[in-house]
């Protein structure tokens, strides 16, 4: 009797690529999608950390409000834009514009800018209800924003600056680049797909060597059930049952149930010379098999 082969057995390569794919693949995306929400969490602190720093480092000494209504004197516009250009550098900031609640850039390192009115996104919506709000931008949406072009990652952040009312007056526009973080979340990701490859392949590598086991055992069995205990003399088989006596079987019977045969009878030639020598075919058979003599030399 056959065992019956499986999917596994006639695409074993094509098996163990799926299980290692359904392995791998799913630890992999949970990975980057963890490294991801990470990333994204610090590019967002950064920003908004940044820039309540440069905030706070020009409302020092004297009111950073106060600054902001006289940037019309351009005295007043040249020291502030001083000010602000050191601070950035130190703080990792690449841009920064300061609007008022209308719109109005009051500052801006393109000196172009000032004086002219952009329409509200929904940082700046934000911002003028009181809310800090952090966001990504690309090159496309930078160049429509302003008609420049950058080339870096930016991530940008609307600051309000309230009023001692709690009434928005100016909202900071800064942005950072987070490339050094995308840099860093890459070379952890890199990481993990190193440590998770191998954790998968050591655990392929075990799952392969249980299975081609299960199979050499399953050999062996079949082998061993292949073996029939028969009697020497009678030459009957013996069936070997659970729980039960052994049963003796003629062999024609036990073939007959097992394969579904039918079995006929005859005698061989060696039986015919044996148990009846006297007929005309015993005498043949014994005849064409006797070995001729060497005709002397």
């Amino acid at each position: 009797m056959h065992e019956p082969t499986y999917f596994i057995d006639n695409h074993f390569k094509l098996t163990v690529f799926i299980v290692f794919f359904a392995i791998f693949a799913p630890l992999m995306i949970r990975e980057w999608i963890s490294l991801r929400a990470e990333g994204l969490h610090d590019v967002e602190w950064h920003t908004s950390s940044m820039a309540s720093l440069l905030q706070e480092d020009l409302d020092s000494g004297k009111s950073l409000l106060a600054v902001l209504s006289n940037l019309s004197n351009p005295q007043s516009l040249a020291q502030f834009d001083h000010k602000v250009q050191g601070k950035i550098g130190h703080l990792g900031l690449l841009n920064v514009k300061i609007f008022d609640a209308s719109g109005e850039v009051v500052y801006a390192l393109e000196k172009d800018l000032i004086g002219k009115v952009f329409l509200p996104g929904k940082g700046r919506k934000a911002a003028l209800e009181g809310v800090v709000v952090s966001s990504f931008v690309d090159d496309d949406e930078y160049f429509k924003k302003y008609s420049q072009s950058i080339n870096s990652r930016l991530a940008e952040v609307h600051l309000p600056i309230m009023t001692e009312n709690g009434l928005t007056a100016y909202i900071l526009e800064a942005y950072y680049d987070y490339s050094p973080i995308t840099v860093r979340s890459n070379k952890l990701l890199a990481k993990s797909a190193v440590s998770l490859l191998c954790t998968t392949i050591l655990v392929m590598t075990l799952l392969i060597y249980l299975y081609k086991s299960k199979q050499q055992a399953s050999r062996q069995l079949q082998t061993l059930e292949a073996i029939l205990p028969i009697c020497m003399h009678c030459k009957k088989i013996r069936l070997e049952k659970d729980n039960q006596a052994d049963e003796w079987m003629n062999i024609d019977e036990y073939f007959s149930r097992q394969e579904d045969m039918a079995f006929s009878h005859g005698l061989c030639g060696d039986c015919l010379q044996k148990h009846y020598p006297e007929t005309k075919i015993a005498e043949a058979y014994a005849s064409q098999n006797t070995p001729k003599k060497l005709p002397p030399a």
